[in-house]
């Protein structure tokens, strides 16, 4: 089921690359979604690792464990949502 969802991610990123590059707004709100979908994902198995009894910190639950690669995934959710981002998407996608 994880790598359903992994792949489901993936591509929703590409999608939203290719329809943002062809300037479809469709594609900002996809990349919008698929930009959230990992952090999402990573709290919710850290809430089910924590009902089987594992015991995780504040810290592990919002990282995961990888402070990298959260780095990056949420400069990615800041730079889509950045007000000059969503002026550009405004102006040029329809």
């Amino acid at each position: 089921m994880t790598g359903l969802v992994g792949l489901v991610s993936c591509l929703c990123l590409a999608g939203s690359g290719f329809l943002m590059a062809n300037g479809k707004l469709l594609g900002w709100y996809l990349g919008i979604a698929a930009s959230f979908s990992p952090l999402v994902a990573r709290f919710i198995i850290s809430v089910h690792q924590q009902n089987l009894g594992y015991s995780i910190s504040l810290a592990d639950r919002i990282t995961g464990g990888d402070l990298i690669g959260f780095m990056f995934e949420a400069a990615l959710v800041v730079l889509l949502l950045h007000p000059m981002s969503r002026s550009y998407a405004r102006t040029w996608l329809s």
